[in-house]
């Protein structure tokens, strides 16, 4: 750290006075008595056998300012120009990740104290950084910092006081951000004659200077270069993702000190004494006191690479990884930390196993407009974790009648965690009727440890079922939808064995907002006891053409409550004995297993005939409380469908 003027090794520059004060004014720094204890520790991850550790930083810098001063020659302000009062501390050992610094300081004075730790000695020639006490900065000098090394590893501190004599504990952090690049394929790669020794990086763009009292990075240097450096040994550097070894490590600053905003770069990977990039990895975030992963087979596959941030080198975040053909899919999708899967274009990726399609760790697949994402028609995203899905269209392949083992076709399967849809197109082949011996045929499918079903903005369509909640009576998803449409055209009249709803819902609670549901063999089907909410929307069902093939536009059944607010419900059909003044839309019952009943609570609505429950005598239900129902005289009409009935407040 070159700072001769002002800083020295284990030293201090403490001040005595606002640096408004004359030097006649400024009180005498007492030599012994009054002072300040700082307990300077390292971040409580470190110390293990990595690039992590932080124990070769043992070298520890600290700074006095008048709080608010901008003097840059603050020493001199001493009285009689008088040399600093010396720190008295045993910095770090390099086993320890403590220490203690004592200050002598000026009872009731305000001051700003920087605290700055790093493994070079004050004035080495190898010494990559250089202080300015007047903007309390740090400038690295990239030509001077070593690729794969602890030696470059470095912490600050910055803290305002009030000197009472009391004891302050301080924190270091990392002023950079950490890359660490990859590879699972280093014995392949020497099997097939390229073997791999020594590796170097290029970043397009760094920031060079980092103010200790701000936490902000400055300046640029571009084309910044770590020449090529023999590999980290994996025994003693082990990579942070498990199953990778490292190919290169560099600290290096980045342009936000806080909050979530990353700094990019682009960054090109050079292997052996090669001048020409093995690989180049675009847009690549980078996050003050973060850790950036680049892995994957890159050796043996360099277009595909997942990349994952690490915040404080605890917890995650992640970045986007490019999938372009099925291959990229496939590998993302069984990579744990490619949790964000952008799709540029259309992928056909109908030659996909079930296996390449099943995932354990969260993902988000990210689609372009106009993006299209093919699967095969015997086999099925199998998602173990939560899944997110953002625009785009996802559909089946429609080229071979062939499903999967037990008879099923559907797109996605979801068993635990989250479901995401926001803004995607799903076709499930809509001349497909059959359900499987083991599971219902569905374009969505989600099962009883299920958290939460989100569906937002969305087109989701299929032969059986859009959406279908699976274990009944175990299920406790909350499901959300909202300006969405989900559709069926499966009738009972298809093959006289298999239909579907266009939605059942199992659950603990569900909400559609503004939806448009409807089919042929039925719209809606609340089941399971899950308490469902239709905030407005359409609800329909059609005959077959040539048939009276369509059932209701809601079922109700199995302890399940639907809350209806506003909306138009229709059916072509009466399919009841009861007076109902026109036709069956909302209908409850015990379904075809002898389940309870279900209920419904009516509040303003629109309706091709009045709701009944079909038990026994069956009975037609009431409006809610304050509510009633008005006859249209003529009816009113939605969309060409006739609507003789209101639900209306007193």
């Amino acid at each position: 750290m070159k700072n001769t003027t002002y800083l020295s090794l284990l030293a201090v520059a403490a001040l005595a006075s606002l640096a408004s004060c004359s030097s006649e004014d400024i009180p005498d720094v007492p030599a012994t008595g009054d002072v300040e204890t700082f307990t300077i520790t390292m971040p409580s991850e470190l110390g293990s056998r990595d690039f992590d550790s932080g124990l070769k930083a043992t070298n520890l810098y600290v700074a006095v300012y008048p709080q608010g001063s901008t003097d840059a020659a603050i020493i001199s302000n001493f009285k009689d120009g008088a040399n600093p009062t010396a720190v008295k501390t045993q910095g770090f050992n390099g086993s320890s990740l403590s220490t203690t610094v004592t200050i002598p300081l000026v009872k009731d004075m305000e001051y700003d104290v920087v605290f700055w730790a790093e493994s070079y000695t004050d004035g080495a020639a190898d010494d990559p950084y250089s202080f300015d006490s007047a903007s309390r900065s740090i400038k690295v000098d990239y030509s001077k910092m070593p690729l794969d090394s602890e030696e470059a590893d470095a912490f600050y501190a910055q803290v305002s006081i009030k000197s009472a004599g009391t004891v302050h504990n301080v924190t270091l952090t990392r002023p950079f951000a950490q890359i660490n690049v990859g590879t699972a394929d280093l014995q392949q790669a020497a099997a097939a004659g390229k073997a791999v020794t020594k590796a170097g990086l290029t970043f397009s763009q760094l920031d060079n200077t980092f103010n200790l009292a701000t936490s902000q990075a400055s300046g640029s240097d571009e084309n910044v270069t770590f020449p090529v450096t023999p590999l980290p040994a994996s025994a003693d550097y082990p990579f942070p993702v498990a199953g990778y070894d490292y190919l290169a490590m560099a600290y290096v600053l980045v342009g936000y000190g806080t909050g979530d905003k990353a700094s990019i770069s682009d960054i090109a990977l050079t292997l052996n004494d090669d001048t020409k990039p093995f690989a180049n990895y675009s847009n690549i975030p980078a996050q003050r006191n973060f850790r950036t992963n680049i892995y994957g087979s890159l050796l043996t596959n360099p277009e595909v690479f997942n990349v994952t941030i690490n915040q404080a080198f605890e917890g995650t975040f992640t970045t986007e990884v490019k999938a372009k053909t099925p291959s990229d899919l496939a590998s993302a999708l069984q990579s744990p930390a490619a949790a964000v899967i952008e799709i540029p274009q259309s992928i056909d990726a109908s030659s996909l196993t079930k296996e390449q399609l099943t995932f354990n760790a969260p993902k988000t697949l990210k689609m372009a407009d106009g993006a299209v994402l093919t699967l095969p028609a015997n086999a099925t995203i199998e998602a173990n974790a939560s899944l997110t899905l953002q625009g785009g269209t996802l559909k089946n392949t429609t080229g071979s009648s062939t499903a999967a083992a037990d008879g099923s076709l559907s797109l996605i399967n979801i068993h635990k965690g989250s479901l995401k849809i926001d803004g995607t197109t799903i076709v499930n082949n809509p001349d497909y009727h059959y359900h499987g011996n083991q599971r219902n045929s569905s374009a969505i499918t989600y099962y009883g440890e299920v958290d939460s079903v989100t569906i937002t903005d969305a087109n989701v369509s299929s032969g059986m079922f859009a959406l279908c909640g699976m274990n009944r009576g175990a299920n406790n998803a909350v499901v959300n939808i909202k300006n969405s449409t989900l559709s069926s055209t499966s009738s009972v009249h298809d093959n006289g064995v298999n239909w579907a709803y266009a939605v059942r819902l199992f659950g603990k609670t569900a909400v559609l907002d503004n939806c448009t549901v409807y089919g042929i063999q039925g719209a809606l089907s609340t089941d399971s006891g899950v308490q469902c909410t239709i905030n407005g929307g359409n609800y329909y069902t059609y005959n077959t053409e040539g048939q009276t093939d369509a059932f209701y536009a809601v079922y109700a059944t199995s302890n399940s409550t639907v809350t209806v607010n506003g909306g138009y419900f229709y059916s072509p059909n009466k399919r009841t004995s009861l007076d109902i003044e026109g036709t069956s839309c909302l209908v409850s019952g015990n379904n075809d297993a002898n389940l309870p009943d279900g209920t419904f609570i009516l509040n303003t609505c629109n309706l091709s005939g009045k709701p009944y429950n079909t038990t026994g005598a069956g009975s037609i239900y009431q409006p809610a409380t304050g509510y009633q129902y008005v006859t249209n005289n003529p009816a009113i009409s939605y969309q060409g469908r006739d609507y003789v009935l209101s639900v209306v407040k007193k």
